[in-house]
């Protein structure tokens, strides 16, 4: 099983609930994910999530 994380882009994002400042990031993976009983096979899939930062 072969997993690749390809890093796409990363940009300033709006603040948080807290007030915290954010990135926004935006990747390319393929990987399989297992919750301990299914399993799911992600390939080439674009994931966008955002990160606080101090």
């Amino acid at each position: 099983v072969s997993s690749s994380f390809q890093l796409v882009s990363v940009e300033e994002y709006e603040p948080n609930e807290n007030q915290q400042r954010t990135k926004k990031v935006t990747m390319l993976v393929t990987c399989t994910l297992f919750n301990g009983t299914n399993t799911q096979l992600l390939q080439n899939a674009e994931i966008v999530f955002s990160v606080a930062y101090p």
